[in-house]
């Protein structure tokens, strides 16, 4: 999947899953789980820099809602130094609209080179930041737009906010949030550990708390598993058990997301051999293999160098299943990357598209080209003109977009003096 068009997936996600949180955005669904605040927000810092109004409302709502994070959840969900950077200079942020001890993050000291600009694309600043250039991140200036609202307790994906104003910002609300919507009859202290961030033995110290307290029950054995009434605390929720959101594994899904578009993105601006690109898949996968497998997604046992760009694609495609984020939804964006990502033989298929211009008439462009390969009046002379490129060097496929930008038609074409052309299975 190209990287621009993973960026647009997650982007969206994002938005939707905001917008149901208190960000100013129309929601456009409403999401059947409960969501992991932190765990958002470290993943949305990372997307949205791709997208500076994203980032900066994050910040707005950050700054409203401040009181229903936690800190120290915020710290433990960063799995790379960029999303340190990226929380600790949110935080300084936050600190500098709202001083208050347990928003002090420190600073790393004076960055040792010029500073890393924040979004993408970044142009010219001429007044930086100072809590972003702190943690080595170049941006303007920014000011609260007070547009944010609370999160609504009582939409499903808000139930750790609920949590949170019953049992406190802490261990505890993350536990029963687990052991409400978990579909599982018992949970182990090691997957709650897991699941909310925290280390075994401070979840340990809460359960012990939470089952003198007779909210939660345990077995008794070698290793022992919680549980909780699901129907006593739906009725506390003013809920039925059915109406309880979805679990999803939110740490390790969004932590994978995460890795895998700086992977990409890494790999679309490097000139490295097949060879390289695959040898990095293959790495990036073993090292996200204990969190896609926490996660229920499985990564080939048998993963060779020569089969992990394939493997990639696989574990990318069903982490956003998780996520609900599919084709269907999404059909324009899916069905333009899956065009340009097609191969032949394990390389990249020969693709010309035929694009309108916007000073008029139709280019013939190559993906991921800077210039086009042609330029037609008409849109059956640029057609045409696409075949002969395409069929001069080596064959492949000519796919038509009509002046809308949506792709309408494509076409195989055979390579030149080839005895046995491709057959368009059109």
């Amino acid at each position: 999947m190209e990287p621009s068009t993973l960026s647009q997936l997650l982007l969206s996600f994002a938005w939707d899953e905001w917008s149901q949180m208190g960000i100013l955005a129309a929601p456009r669904t409403q999401s059947p789980w409960a969501q992991d605040p932190e765990a958002l927000i470290v993943f949305s810092l990372e997307v949205a820099r791709a997208d500076p109004r994203l980032f900066d409302e994050l910040l707005d709502w950050m700054l409203l809602n401040e009181s229903l994070l936690s800190v120290r959840r915020l710290r433990s969900m960063c799995i790379e130094d960029t999303d340190g950077a990226l929380i600790g200079a949110a935080l300084a942020w936050l600190a500098h609209q709202r001083p208050r001890a347990r928003l002090r993050a420190q600073a790393p000291g004076p960055p040792p080179g010029p500073l890393t600009p924040l979004f993408e694309g970044g142009s010219l600043v001429a007044r930086p930041d100072q809590s972003f250039a702190a943690f080595g991140l170049l941006r303007p200036e920014v000011a609260s737009s007070g547009k944010s609202s609370p999160p609504d307790s009582m939409a499903p994906i808000n139930l750790a906010f609920r949590l949170r104003q019953i049992l406190g910002v802490g261990i505890r609300a993350e536990v029963i949030r687990v052991l409400l919507t978990l579909d599982a009859p018992w949970v182990s202290a090691a997957a709650l550990a897991r699941s909310t961030g925290y280390s075994k033995r401070n979840v340990h110290e809460a359960l012990a708390g939470l089952a003198v307290a007779h909210t939660v029950t345990y077995t008794v054995g070698a290793e022992q598993r919680y549980t909780a009434n699901r129907a006593a605390w739906a009725g506390l929720l003013e809920l039925t058990p059915a109406q309880l959101p979805e679990h999803r594994d939110w740490p390790q899904l969004l932590g994978a997301l995460r890795s895998i578009q700086r992977f990409t993105r890494a790999q679309a601006g490097a000139e490295e051999a097949e060879y390289l690109r695959a040898s990095g898949a293959r790495q990036l996968l073993e090292s996200l293999r204990p969190s896609l497998s926490f996660a229920g997604i499985a990564v080939n046992p048998r993963l060779t160098a020569a089969g992990a760009p394939d493997e990639l694609e696989s574990v990318l495609r069903r982490l956003l299943e998780r996520l609900n984020v599919a084709a269907v939804e999404h059909p324009k964006i899916l069905a333009e990357s899956d065009r340009t990502n097609l191969k032949v033989n394990g390389m990249p298929r020969n693709e010309r598209h035929m694009v309108p211009n916007e000073s008029g008439g139709w280019n013939v462009t190559a993906p991921g080209a800077q210039r086009s390969s042609a330029h037609a009046a008409t849109q059956g002379e640029a057609i045409e003109r696409a075949r002969q490129i395409v069929h001069n060097s080596g064959g492949g496929e000519v796919v038509i977009h009509g002046r809308d930008g949506q792709i309408r038609d494509s076409d195989t074409v055979a390579p030149g003096h080839d005895p046995n052309p491709p057959r368009d299975t059109r």
